[in-house]
């Protein structure tokens, strides 16, 4: 599965593409509309994910456009807004949006792709994404509409070239290839493939087809890593059925690894915000600062505490309570780059954990991130932070003496008055 993201953050589509990814779904991201435009003219996709706060009413253009296309009639166009309007909502499903959701239910929108995928998944339990290599136009119109008739859905090209391109850039259930083409060998693709980075990749079903027949051919291509071969001409259910058992096995793999990794994401993962949890923050971080210590490289602990939390929910109630601890998690993804570690410690306590960041650049993002926090106004109520900061000192080699120097910081910013950030040497 392909999906487009449009989002004018980098931080935000790099959040969602992280997400996306999680479930197999190969993603691109752009931060326009222009640049999307010419993305669906030379890709496919099963789901576009755009943002409604661009420029003007470009967003909404754009999904109107969208549904003008045959092959985009009837994907989910999913809508993320920054507040949840009822004439936004109206406009937007004019305009063709499947569904649509607040910036900061990160839950909602999760669980909405978890429960899409497992949808299509068994809609198309008996069909799978083909990539096709023939060099014949003629032979492939056949092969293609016997493929097309029988609910696959074939992505064909002429030459090997494009074919690896597209290899390179989608995901595939299986590659059917020409043994014979105009500027590679289907040898030289096998071996390309079977040489992929990607593991996912390189485990990819692979069928050769040819009108030879010969015994040292076929086993050179078995030696390269074929898992089957088809002499022309090509008898539809001879091919139909190599290609479905083949198929098959690999969803099944698929399907199973999946389930594992989400296994291992729910495991790592705080459930309310999307976070990393405090297991996986001490299985982390002591790595991270052995890293530091033998690159010479900086590393700050940033620790962060919601201002009367406990007041919050007794007056408002565990469900707002909830919405600001999601929209305060949101807001920190946002702050910091990708490579940092955002986790949920407990309750309304989070850590970050900022990889080659000096104290004075970890004050800074501190800074940026308290003010933020201090504008969002979750579910309508003023909300702020308090910030502790620390740095890992030259002899520093455990997370507990960092965390406890952090924790002290933002103790004394709650002394001090609260909405603060406190630096502790």
């Amino acid at each position: 599965m392909n999906a487009l993201i449009i989002d004018s953050s980098s931080s935000y589509r790099q959040m969602l593409a992280k997400l996306l990814e999680s479930y197999s779904i190969t993603t691109v991201a752009v931060n326009t509309v222009d640049d999307a435009a010419p993305a669906i003219q030379h890709q496919h996709f099963d789901i576009i994910c755009i943002t409604i706060n661009l420029t003007g009413n470009d967003s909404l253009d754009f999904c109107r456009e969208v549904r003008q296309h045959h092959s985009y009639k009837h994907i989910p166009i999913i809508m993320l807004t920054p507040a949840k309007e009822a004439e936004t909502n109206k406009l937007a499903l004019e305009a063709g949006v499947t569904d649509l959701f607040h910036k900061q239910d990160f839950s909602g929108f999760q669980l909405y792709i978890e429960n899409m995928v497992e949808r299509l998944n068994a809609e198309n339990s008996n069909s799978g994404q083909i990539l096709y290599i023939e060099d014949s136009a003629s032979t492939a119109f056949l092969v293609t509409s016997t493929l097309e008739d029988n609910g696959y859905h074939v992505d064909h090209f002429l030459t090997a070239e494009e074919g690896m391109e597209a290899f390179n850039n989608n995901y595939y259930d299986l590659l059917l290839t020409d043994v014979v083409l105009t500027d590679l060998s289907g040898l030289v693709v096998v071996r390309a493939v079977r040489d992929s980075v990607s593991e996912d990749k390189k485990s990819t079903p692979i069928i050769a087809i040819s009108s030879f027949n010969d015994n040292a051919r076929k086993l050179e291509l078995f030696s390269a890593g074929i898992n089957d071969y088809v002499t022309k001409p090509v008898m539809n259910e001879e091919l139909l059925a190599r290609i479905g058992n083949l198929v098959q096995s690999r969803q099944l793999l698929t399907s199973l690894n999946n389930k594992q990794e989400q296994l291992e994401r729910l495991a790592l993962t705080d459930q309310l915000t999307s976070l990393y949890n405090r297991h996986y923050l001490m299985d982390m971080a002591p790595k991270r600062i052995q890293q530091a210590q033998r690159q010479k490289q900086f590393l700050c602990l940033m620790v962060i505490d919601i201002d009367f939390f406990k007041v919050i929910n007794d007056t408002h109630g565990h469900s707002v309570g909830d919405t600001v601890l999601q929209a305060v998690a949101a807001q920190l993804v946002s702050g910091v780059r990708w490579e940092d570690i955002v986790a949920r410690f407990g309750g309304e306590e989070f850590v970050v954990l900022l990889d080659h960041c000096s104290f004075q650049d970890a004050i800074n993002i501190a800074e940026d991130l308290r003010q933020s926090i201090e504008k969002l106004k979750p579910a309508g109520i003023d909300v702020s932070a308090s910030f502790g900061l620390a740095t890992l000192k030259e002899d520093e080699n455990d997370f507990a003496s960092l965390f406890s120097r952090a924790d002290e910081a933002v103790y004394e910013a709650k002394e001090s008055g609260r909405n603060c950030v406190v630096f502790k040497q």
